[in-house]
């Protein structure tokens, strides 16, 4: 997902926005964890609040943009795969649901996954996203533009 998302934002924000960013969403996401979990002693690794805020900061800048999804069902005689397009809004709406789900399900118990981490760097996305929608004034692609037939900022109002 970093490797995805994160090029994607880099080609339209520039490496240096995205890696402040990223630290950025990986610093809300440590906190949120400490704060909603207290002094833990279960260890946080990984990057996983930080890729949150990426894909979040995607979703927000170009919620109608189809992302194409892979799906498997599974049924005994034959499984069904294949991949359909939805919408990144929609994604965003099932994933952060997952992560909240996640977390209300392991309230009893720490079941090993940082789901109060994702859900920071999500708002830490959802945020940044604002931020640069109100003082860039960021226009995002329409659904059918590929990234690179168009031009996500309007020069004429970002000066």
């Amino acid at each position: 997902f970093l490797f995805i998302f994160g090029c994607y934002l880099e080609t339209i924000l520039g490496g240096l926005a995205v890696l402040v960013i990223y630290l950025g969403s990986g610093m809300v996401a440590a906190g949120t964890f400490l704060l909603i979990n207290g002094a833990s002693s279960a260890p946080l690794i990984g990057a996983s609040g930080a890729v949150s805020g990426l894909m979040a900061l995607f979703c927000f800048l170009h919620w109608r943009i189809p992302v194409r999804c892979f799906y498997w069902l599974f049924i005994p005689v034959k499984g069904y795969s294949g991949f359909v397009y939805v919408p990144a809004w929609i994604i965003f709406f099932l994933w952060s649901a997952s992560d909240l789900g996640g977390y209300l399900g392991s309230l009893a118990e720490f079941g090993g996954i940082a789901y109060t981490a994702h859900l920071g760097g999500e708002a830490a996305g959802l945020i940044t996203g604002v931020v640069l929608f109100v003082l860039t004034r960021f226009r995002p692609l329409p659904p059918q533009a590929e990234s690179g037939t168009s031009v996500p900022f309007d020069s004429d109002k970002a000066a």
